[in-house]
């Protein structure tokens, strides 16, 4: 099955993506808890892991795999970059309490809340200069979901997007690797489309 450049393989229930001769860059998505690897170093060609709540089953899945929980996790301590993306479905991450030790704050989840536009402004480095703002804009048929995140104050963080007083991108690092907390849907319109 063709589906543009991406070519989905029933049997493994992977989408790969034809290799980017531009920019040499290669994506793959794990449609299967089970093909993610189950050792730290079965991520060893992996430049960046999203993890997107959107598809609870998968996250329901993976929180029974301790095995594959901590595999990503050591891989992340030893220098891997994750992001993490949760607006429509937060809870599924406080279900995994490997992930939630990952994250630069604490979800609060009764925080989530659905609006019509998200107003971002966003840093480049702390203390840098660059920098903007941009817009996201729902509507009914694809509403956007936003779970801030309220970052520990024991941890060096750095806020690179936010929405007013809530902080919607927060990076950190963890061990030689480094986390970014996403509070919105990467899986769901506007990106998905």
């Amino acid at each position: 099955n063709n589906l543009g450049s991406f070519e989905y393989r029933p049997e493994t229930g992977v989408n790969l993506k034809e290799s980017d001769r531009s920019t040499g860059v290669d994506t793959a998505t794990a449609m299967n808890v089970g093909y993610m690897p189950d050792r730290w170093f079965g991520y060893s060609a992996v430049d960046l892991v999203v993890l997107t709540t959107g598809n609870r089953a998968f996250f329901e899945t993976l929180a029974q795999d301790k095995k594959r929980c901590n595999a990503l996790v050591e891989w992340v301590r030893r220098g891997g970059s994750l992001v993490i993306s949760g607006g429509l479905n937060p809870d599924v991450l406080n279900a995994i309490p490997e992930l939630v030790k990952l994250l630069p704050g604490m979800l609060d989840v009764a925080a989530k809340k659905q609006v019509r536009q998200i107003n971002m402004s966003w840093r480049v480095l702390e203390g840098g200069t660059g920098g903007g703002t941009f817009n996201l804009i729902g509507n009914d048929k694809s509403p956007l979901f936003v779970t801030p995140l309220k970052p520990f104050t024991n941890r060096r963080f750095h806020v690179i997007g936010e929405d007013g007083n809530d902080k919607l991108i927060v990076q950190s690092a963890f061990g030689m690797g480094r986390v970014t907390y996403v509070g919105f849907d990467l899986d769901r319109p506007p990106f998905a489309e």
